[in-house]
């Protein structure tokens, strides 16, 4: 089955922020982050801010759910590069996505600097 041009395409957080209830790859600098912890229900959960060249100044917070601590970004520093792939945006605040990891796939490159 040979895979489509838009599983590879990347958009900028400016543009992920317009994308509700669409699957996206999204690629980031990690400029802050929480330890991961349980929630209130059986999930697991933690959260990123990150930032890309469309949006540095304010960037997004990212909330990422999961059944297990092991299926969470494992974050080292500020300056980690992260990539989610086919994430669906949560409809919510302009300044926050959530995404399940049922739909979460990512990969972390190590620190800038």
């Amino acid at each position: 089955m040979a895979r489509r041009h838009d599983d590879y395409r990347f958009l900028k957080i400016r543009d992920v922020i317009g994308a509700i209830n669409q699957k996206v790859n999204l690629m980031g600098v990690v400029v802050e982050f929480s330890i991961p912890k349980q929630s209130r229900g059986t999930d697991y959960f933690c959260k990123l801010k990150i930032v890309d060249e469309s949006c540095q100044s304010s960037g997004i917070t990212v909330n990422i759910f999961a059944e297990n601590m092991e299926k969470l970004p494992h974050i080292e520093s500020d300056g980690d590069i992260i990539q989610f792939f086919h994430v669906v945006v949560a409809p919510g605040s302009t300044s926050c996505l959530i995404f399940s990891i049922i739909f979460l796939s990512f990969s972390k490159h190590y620190s800038i600097g």
